[in-house]
C-alpha cells in the first residue's frame, strides 16, 4: 500500500489503541474491550510485515471503503463467511433504511420556491449527500446541499446523519452563509474520525443581500425613468444601469476577495463590508467599459455603418 495511506492507518490503529488501552485500565478486564486490543495490536503488526490490507484468503487487495471504515478487516467481500456476510447484508438493509428517512420531502413549496429533486443511489447505500432545509419551516429562504460524503456503506451513511442534523442546527442560528460553512467545517474536523470528510455545494434561495440582485433592481428603475430628465439622487442609479454588464462581468472578483478578507479579518459589520465591496465594483465596471466594452462597441457600431454605406453604393450603382 502507499506510504501515505500507510501512515493514515498507523495514525488510526495507534489512537485506537490508546483508547482501548485507556479504556481498560480504567475499569474492570473486559473481554470484548482486551479482543478488540490484541485485534488493533494485529493490525499493527501486519502493517509492519506488509501484509495489511491483503485478504488472509486469496491475499488480493480488500476494498478500500472498508479498511477506512473499519482498519481491522481481514478478508475481502469474497471470502467473508456465512455469518460475516449476513451480518454485513443486514447492516446495509439498515443503513440504507436510515439514509432514505433523512432524504427531504421529494416536493415542496416555501417563499414562492418550488423544490424537487432527484435521487436514484447506485447501490443499497449512496455516498451522495442530498439535503434541501427550510429556513423557519418555510416562512424563510430555502437552503440546499448537494455533495459527496467519503467511503460507501455504513461509513457514509453515518456521516450523512452528522451533516443532516450538524446543518439543520447551524441554519437555525441564522448566520451568513459564509459562517455557516466555516462553523460545519470546523464542527466536522473535530468530531468527524480520521478519513472522513465531505465534498459539498451549499446555496440559499432568495436574491436578497447581493450584488446581482440590486444590479437587476437598478436595471428595472433604469428601465422606468428612461427617457426622463432625471435627477442628482438617479445618476448612481442611472450609471449602474448603463454600465451594468460591466458590473456583472466582473463583480465577482472584488466579491471574492472582499469576502476571503471578511473571513479571515472579521472585523466591522458585514453590512460595512457589503457596502464597501459594492462601491468597489463600480470603478472595474468603469475601467472595463471605458477601455474594452465601449471601443468594441464604437468600432462595431462603425464597420456597420460601413457595410451598409457600401450595400447602398452597390445598389445604387
Amino acid at each position: 500500500m502507499a506510504t501515505v495511506a500507510n501512515n493514515y492507518f498507523q495514525g488510526a490503529l495507534e489512537e485506537r489503541k490508546k483508547l482501548l488501552s485507556a479504556a481498560i485500565s480504567g475499569t474492570a478486564a473486559d473481554e470484548r474491550l482486551v479482543s478488540l486490543l490484541s485485534e488493533v495490536d494485529a493490525a499493527l503488526r501486519r502493517l509492519a510485515a506488509g501484509t495489511f490490507g491483503l485478504c488472509e484468503e486469496c491475499h488480493d487487495s480488500v476494498e478500500q471503503e472498508r479498511l477506512i471504515a473499519d482498519p481491522l478487516v481481514r478478508f475481502c467481500l469474497d471470502h467473508l463467511t456465512a455469518k460475516e456476510r449476513r451480518a454485513l447484508e443486514a447492516d446495509l438493509e439498515q443503513a440504507g433504511a436510515l439514509q432514505k428517512s433523512l432524504l427531504p420531502a421529494r416536493d415542496s413549496r416555501a417563499a414562492g420556491w418550488h423544490v424537487h429533486y432527484h435521487y436514484r443511489p447506485a447501490g443499497p447505500v449512496s455516498g451522495d449527500y442530498c439535503d434541501v432545509i427550510l429556513e423557519n419551516g418555510g416562512g424563510g429562504g430555502v437552503f440546499f446541499l448537494v455533495g459527496d460524503v467519503a467511503g460507501k456503506g455504513v461509513s457514509a451513511c453515518l456521516l450523512m446523519t452528522q451533516l443532516h442534523g450538524m446543518f439543520r442546527s447551524l441554519i437555525s442560528v441564522r448566520m451568513p452563509l459564509v459562517d455557516l460553512l466555516g462553523a460545519a467545517n470546523r464542527l466536522l474536523c473535530e468530531t468527524a474520525t480520521a478519513g472522513q470528510y465531505a465534498t459539498l455545494v451549499c446555496g440559499r434561495s432568495g436574491v436578497d443581500g447581493t450584488v446581482l440582485a440590486l444590479g437587476a433592481c437598478l436595471v428595472m428603475v433604469g428601465s422606468v425613468v428612461r427617457g426622463g430628465a432625471g435627477g442628482w439622487w438617479t445618476a448612481p442609479i442611472r450609471w449602474f444601469g448603463r454600465h451594468s454588464y460591466e458590473v456583472y462581468l466582473t463583480h465577482e472578483f472584488v466579491v471574492i476577495w472582499g469576502t476571503m478578507l471578511y473571513v479571515n479579518l472579521r472585523r466591522g459589520p458585514l453590512s460595512l463590508w457589503f457596502l464597501a465591496i459594492l462601491l468597489l465594483t463600480a470603478p472595474l465596471g468603469w475601467l472595463v467599459a471605458k477601455y474594452f466594452s465601449e471601443p468594441m462597441n464604437r468600432r462595431l457600431r462603425g464597420a456597420g455603418a460601413l457595410r451598409g454605406a457600401a450595400k447602398e453604393k452597390m445598389i445604387s450603382a
